[in-house]
């Protein structure tokens, strides 16, 4: 088992309780060892797993955790945390109910599934958004075959363990293309879209759009967005058209 950590602040007492294993620590902050490579503070944690991703394709683990440095207590209690290293799901989610509070209608958790949250894009600004409206927008951007979701099943703060197979069910530019989404600021909403799109992508049966296969410009990803954006209002504002109320 290995540990990609991404670092910004605080301590590293999550080393002292990986049993040995290898890890990488991936640091936004000022943190530096001989196992830590610096990145360029954007996209949370997430964009430091799709660096890692990215740089060891063609030989990654058989079986990878991915977390931030302060998983515990933030997240997950010690405890927990131990307990959930010992499974061995294709893709598990390490998360921790009691941490979590709930509003009816709003978000929930299932003992089988985990956390789910309705879709309603809550998180999205025009400040820091510069690709998508919404998450359906986001994700039919992405694949040809997603379907609307009432709630979204996704990991709190992406903290997760993974086998590879999932991870290489997709080319290694989808990861640099879901990175280059994230980097247009500091913190672009499009990583709390990638967040809640992490478990999805890895377990769902979703097929990939052939545009999204290949690395991409930022001028070429706002033109692919745009595109869905517009075949999405198109599709939306036909009903309307037909009854004539536009």
């Amino acid at each position: 088992m290995f540990f990609c950590i991404s670092y910004y602040q605080g301590n590293l007492d999550v080393l002292n309780h990986i049993n040995e294993c290898d890890y990488k620590i991936y640091s936004k902050g000022n943190q530096k060892s001989q196992y830590t490579e610096k990145l360029e503070n954007y996209g949370y944690n997430i964009s430091s797993y799709f660096h890692y991703i990215i740089d060891n394709y063609e030989n990654l683990p058989e079986r990878i955790v991915f977390i931030k440095n302060n998983i515990f207590p933030r997240h997950v209690k010690l405890e927990k945390f131990k307990q959930l290293l010992k499974k061995n799901n294709e893709f598990l989610g390490i998360e921790d109910p009691e941490s979590y509070s709930h509003k009816t209608g709003i978000s929930f958790y299932d003992k089988t599934f985990g956390f789910f949250e309705i879709n309603n894009s809550w998180y999205l600004t025009s400040k820091k958004t510069k690709y998508f409206y919404s998450f359906n927008h986001f994700m039919s951007t992405l694949f040809t075959n997603y379907k609307k979701l009432d709630y979204i099943n996704f990991v709190p703060g992406a903290n997760f363990i993974i086998n590879k197979e999932l991870i290489l069910k997709f080319p290694k530019n989808f990861y640099k293309n879901l990175n280059l989404f994230m980097s247009h600021c500091k913190h672009a909403n499009e990583s709390h879209l990638i967040e809640r799109a992490l478990k999805l992508i890895f377990t769902g049966d979703l097929h990939l759009n052939d545009s999204l296969k290949k690395p991409l410009s930022k001028s070429e990803l706002k033109k692919i967005s745009l595109k869905t954006y517009l075949l999405r209002k198109t599709h939306l504002l036909k009903p309307l058209n037909k009854f004539h109320l536009i």
